[in-house]
């Protein structure tokens, strides 16, 4: 591996770990936040607003939470 260690302001050595493992790691933690905003979404689709204004606020926010 090209990076293998890297030294720091202090003058010692520091491993690095393989990109290859710290991009693994970010595509799991990517896939974990698209799973847990799918069931934030499922939670709040499931809430209905006490008048008609704070329904329709709530769709709105809905709406623009989705994207």
């Amino acid at each position: 591996m090209v990076l293998e260690k890297m030294r720091l302001g202090t003058g010692e050595e520091e491993e690095v770990k393989p990109l290859t493992d710290i991009v693994s790691k970010i595509n799991k933690t990517n896939d974990e936040i698209e799973k847990q905003t799918a069931s934030l979404l499922e939670m709040l689709s499931q809430l209905h607003g006490t008048t008609p204004e704070a329904d329709a606020e709530l769709k709105e926010f809905l709406k623009n939470f989705k994207g």
